[in-house]
């Protein structure tokens, strides 16, 4: 089916033929020399031109001039001449430029009602179209569950674990009888169940076939463990600077508001709001140094570094290790050149395609990942108060892990073995 754009072409063609041009240009300049062709006479020329074989066109101009009217503006010899000489793309332009006015005017209504007629008949299809997405989805899902479904379910498995090892640690209890250490517990707890809840989206996401966006979740909960993995070290008083510290994200964004706000929005903070919040900013930088205002600017004490970075965190918590998977895990996050030619979705041997939907490879990295992170971050909140419960809660979560792992290692082996060509996905 030709496109609108297409059609317009054709019918443009049809139109603004090459006799028609032709015949246009002669009449022009017949006009400037005082004279009128007779319609017929045109006509005549024109169906000549269409006649004629390919290659310079010859035409009678005493004929041609025996039906016209009026009085020559110039001599017999030179008005020929005109006649005969070549056509100018300006003589061109000025026959086929009313015609794309003309084009011009009418092209939106042609566009709206082609856009009007498919959109209506995209909508009467849609419930065919999902319901044909849905079954082809449902098979290509049933070929995850083939090579991945036990890794899954004992990510879920472990993931439940973890929940419960965090609801069931007594800390808040514990952090009731002591207030130093409250805000210490209150970080940990919301990190915690953040890990949780961004392990229950990577096992969604790769049951559904997503491994680099599940890889982009990952990045997310190593952040957390990192945060985890030091506030538990260095107590309470880094964990308030932590939790203070969203004064200064606050002011930053309210900021970024304000600047792009437009003449006549309502803003998003009343000037008191404002006012109070940099109040509140300035405070902490009196209380915790300028650079307290920066980014990570929470640890900056803690690293010795008036300009904190992640990489500085994660050699802090001994992460660091993991930075080429957080490089890995951050192409999908970003637009770099990085994030459109290499996909985990994709083998070694299919990179050059462009992949746009679900996958059954590349499971195996935000498997161990997730699995890792959130392992990390609940020992973490467990070893914020040691006790025997703390400790064999740990010891099963330790053993859990090594079988989660070894899960992994199974299937990632078994996909290596296999080399099967990647099954169509829907």
């Amino acid at each position: 089916m030709d496109s609108t754009l297409d059609q317009l072409l054709k019918a443009f063609n049809q139109v603004v033929t090459p006799s028609l041009v032709f015949r246009r240009v002669m009449e022009n300049r017949l006009s400037e020399a005082g004279l009128s062709l007779a319609y017929s006479v045109g006509d005549s020329l024109q169906q000549s031109y269409e006649q004629h074989q390919e290659g310079s066109f010859a035409f009678d101009v005493d004929d041609l001039l025996s039906g016209c009217s009026g009085s020559a503006v110039m001599g017999h010899e030179e008005l020929v001449a005109r006649l005969r000489g070549s056509i100018s793309d300006d003589e061109i332009n000025s026959v086929v430029a009313p015609f794309l006015e003309q084009a011009s005017e009418t092209l939106p209504g042609i566009i709206d009602t082609q856009a009007s007629e498919l959109i209506t008949s995209l909508k009467a299809s849609a419930g065919d179209v999902v319901e044909s997405e849905a079954a082809e989805r449902s098979v290509f899902l049933g070929h995850i569950d083939a090579c991945w479904g036990e890794v899954l379910d004992h990510l879920e498995w472990f993931l439940v674990l973890c929940r419960d090892a965090g609801e069931n640690s007594g800390l808040v209890e514990w952090s009731s009888h002591s207030p130093g250490v409250r805000s210490q517990v209150e970080v940990m707890q919301r990190l915690h169940a953040r890990s949780c809840l961004i392990s229950a989206e990577v096992i969604w996401l790769l049951r559904g076939g997503f491994p680099d966006g599940a890889m982009a979740r990952w990045r997310s909960a190593h952040e957390g463990s990192v945060v985890a993995l030091l506030i538990k070290e260095h107590g309470a008083g880094l964990a308030e600077r932590y939790l203070q510290h969203e004064v200064i994200e606050s002011y930053k964004a309210a900021n970024q508001l304000a600047e792009r706000r437009r003449d006549g929005e309502q803003e998003i903070l009343t000037r008191s709001e404002m006012s109070a919040l940099s109040e509140r900013r300035a405070a902490l930088l009196d209380r915790f140094g300028r650079s307290y205002g920066e980014q990570y600017g929470w640890a900056s004490e803690l690293l010795g570094n008036s300009r904190p970075t992640f990489a500085g965190l994660e050699r802090a918590a001994g992460l660091d290790g993991l930075r080429p998977e957080y490089r890995l895990a951050s192409h999908h996050v970003h637009a770099n050149p990085k994030s459109v030619l290499f996909k985990l979705g994709l083998t070694d041997s299919h990179q050059h395609l462009a992949l746009a939907g679900p996958s059954a490879v590349g499971f195996a990295d935000p498997a161990f990942g997730i699995s890792h992170a959130l392992f990390l971050t609940t020992v973490a909140l467990l070893n914020v108060n040691v006790t025997i419960d703390s400790v064999i809660t740990v010891k099963v979560l330790e053993g859990a892990h090594r079988a989660v792992e070894h899960i992994i290692t199974a299937a990632l082996d078994a996909e290596i073995a296999g080399g099967e060509p990647l099954p169509d996905a829907p």
